[in-house]
């Protein structure tokens, strides 16, 4: 990256992961640096991202506690239907597989519910920034900053568009 004469920094994050200069946005990450200058920034948003894989252990979790149900079901009205068979119409009689998939229907179904809870906590705050020429997205770690980073990157970006354009004139 180069270094601007009359450059000096506004903002860093504590990690100095995303640094705010006079010019420009630096955000560094496990991909290298990216910049983007102040003179080219367009918009910005913020998103709310899921992570993991929360939201397939979910499907996963739910299929099989229909799955488990489904065959506590059927092993009950089979198991009925041979004493039936034998004419065993023995009162009580219980399914020697009825516990084993009852308990598995249990847990199956609360890993369901865990998982549905863990995929609603589990989200990442994410700020895309968008140029002109192109895009910056980065992790937001303080909510809390957030709002004076965004002000300030917006000030500044105001700052440079109009010295650019009266140096154009």
């Amino acid at each position: 990256m180069f270094e601007l004469s009359d450059e000096s920094e506004l903002l860093s994050a504590n990690d100095s992961s995303v640094v705010l200069t006079t010019h420009r946005i630096i955000v560094v990450s496990e991909k290298g640096k990216d910049q983007m200058m102040l003179i080219d920034f367009v918009s910005c948003k913020m998103d709310r991202k899921n992570i993991g894989n929360y939201g397939r252990l979910s499907i996963i979790f739910f299929v099989l506690t229909c799955l488990s149900g489904i065959l506590l079901e059927l092993s009950n009205i089979h198991y009925q239907q041979v004493l039936q068979q034998l004419n065993l119409a023995i009162k009580d009689s219980n399914n020697p597989y009825e516990q084993l998939l009852k308990l598995l229907t249990w847990v199956f179904g609360i890993l369901f519910l865990l998982s549905l809870l863990l995929r609603a906590m589990a989200k990442r705050v994410v700020l895309q920034i968008t140029g002109k020429y192109n895009q910056l997205e980065f992790r937001v770690r303080n909510e809390m900053t957030l709002s004076s980073f965004i002000n300030k990157l917006m000030d500044e970006s105001e700052k440079r568009k109009q010295e650019q354009s009266q140096t154009t004139r």
